[in-house]
């Protein structure tokens, strides 16, 4: 009986740490979502530039999940790109690089852009 109730305990335990292991991972996962930061940029756009520069001086990608899409020479991204622009409400004739794509809301231009990322810098 003895036996029988150290193994039910095990059991037991084994159950619970899968349960915290697999909850923690979700928490995890949806944190990294709600900080993911989309860059779009196009490799001849100076503005862009500062804007990459700002990342790296400041070691952003250490803290946040920052993603470069270049629009200009790939399709996909440009198409991708476009569809955040009307998710944005930024018409596609006023649409430029660099665009910074969080949370559902646009940062559009160097000044924008910058100062969404400080401010990011600033709360977490």
């Amino acid at each position: 009986m003895a036996e029988r109730n150290a193994l039910i305990a095990v059991a037991a335990f084994f159950v619970v740490a899968i349960v915290l292991v697999s909850m923690l991972g979700y928490l995890y996962v949806q944190k990294k979502q709600n900080e993911e930061i989309v860059l779009y940029y196009g490799y001849s756009c100076p503005h862009c530039k500062v804007v990459e520069q700002f990342i790296n001086d400041n070691n952003l990608t250490a803290r946040f999940d920052i993603i470069q899409r270049e629009v200009m020479n790939n399709t996909g991204n440009y198409i991708e790109f476009q569809g955040v622009a009307k998710t944005c409400r930024i018409p596609l004739n006023n649409l430029m690089v660099p665009v910074i794509a969080s949370d559902g809301r646009c940062y559009q231009g160097q000044d924008e852009s910058i100062a969404f990322l400080q401010a990011r810098m600033n709360s977490g």
